[in-house]
């Protein structure tokens, strides 16, 4: 029996060693196999990451190239716009240059312009005083019957004609005997007025210039004085055959060059003592009450002929002037009675006997 035991026990133990090999084996194998499917999955998919990760370095390595591509454009850019600034930088300092020229240019013209303005002034004052010195001032009297001098005188005058109504101011001064003085505007002496000119002429009126366009002389030149005035008077001389002998500023602006022109030209420069500002309060009894307020022996009394309301009030103010004794005379009969007339002197009424 226990040899049967023993030999009982030894076949068993052969027999779970046998099994306990295979276990392993098993064991073994299932590891091996699970190693093998895990290294299969692995090796999937590493080799999908592996393409995905291509795929991913192959589109970046495109938006890489986009990007060089861009940069390249935007150098490119770059590039050219500095070539264009460069470019505009040049021209601005061309023009900076030419600029500077010009200012250049200018200044010398002003500098010119200055010493030729000097020398002029300069010139024209010595031939001023070289006139004073060597010639006397033109007396420009006429000849006046004896018998006005102890009167109570006074002269009328008319500004800035002919005109529309100056013809009807002529009638009324030859209905009542009366003579005037009337400064003309050469601008206003033309084929419709001529008539007019000589009429005032022929029935003893004096005439005087009043200048070409009523320009302000005290902002002219010398030359720009006698342009002026010549215009005028060459329009005068043209249609009567003579010259004036006196004028008269538009506005009353006189000044040392006016004063220099009237001496060379022969003319002497009239103003006034009242003023009727007919121009601006036009009707009868405002002119009635300057005139009359105003009016002395001697009186140059300034009225405009080229104002309606003026011409209605004449009759008037000559009636009543007449009632108080005043005798009427042209300017260059009363200055020739009251002391005399010369060229480039200034006149302006109230000159008693």
């Amino acid at each position: 029996m226990a040899l049967l035991e023993k030999t009982n026990e030894r076949p068993l133990s052969v027999a779970t060693s046998s099994r306990g090999k295979r276990g392993l084996w098993i064991v073994v194998l299932s590891m091996m196999a699970a190693l093998a499917v895990a290294t299969v999955t692995l090796g999937i998919s590493f080799v999908m990451n592996s393409k995905d990760y291509q795929r991913q370095i192959s589109s970046q390595f495109q938006q890489l190239s986009a990007l060089e591509q861009q940069l390249e454009e935007l150098q490119k850019q770059q590039q050219d716009t500095s070539s264009r600034l460069e470019e505009q930088d040049k021209t601005i300092s061309d023009q900076q240059s030419q600029l500077e020229e010009k200012d250049k240019t200018i200044s010398d013209l002003k500098i010119q312009i200055a010493l030729k303005k000097a020398q002029q002034a300069q010139q024209q004052q010595q031939q001023q005083q070289q006139a004073a010195t060597s010639t006397p001032p033109a007396n420009l009297s006429v000849d006046v019957p004896a018998d006005l001098s102890n009167l109570k005188l006074v002269a009328l005058t008319f500004d800035d004609g002919p005109g529309a109504h100056t013809a009807r101011l002529l009638d009324v001064l030859k209905g009542r005997g009366i003579r005037a003085t009337f400064f003309v505007q050469g601008r206003n002496i033309a084929a419709k007025y001529e008539p007019l000119l000589k009429r005032m002429d022929a029935e003893g009126h004096a005439i005087g210039n009043h200048s070409q366009n009523h320009e302000n002389l005290k902002t002219l030149s010398a030359a720009g004085v006698k342009k002026a005035m010549n215009a005028c008077t060459d329009r005068i001389e043209k249609i009567l055959g003579h010259r004036p002998v006196v004028m008269r500023c538009p506005y009353g602006n006189c000044n040392n060059t006016v004063k220099s022109y009237a001496a060379e030209e022969g003319v002497a420069i009239i103003q006034w003592d009242v003023d009727t500002l007919d121009w601006k309060y036009r009707n009868t009894n405002s002119i009635m009450n300057y005139t009359f307020k105003n009016v002395r022996d001697g009186s140059i009394i300034l009225m405009h002929d080229i104002h309606s309301t003026t011409v209605d009030a004449v009759p008037t103010v000559v009636d009543r002037l007449i009632k108080e004794g005043y005798t009427f005379v042209t300017v260059p009969e009363l200055l020739t009675l009251r002391g005399g007339m010369v060229a480039g002197k200034v006149y302006s009424g109230g000159y008693k006997k």
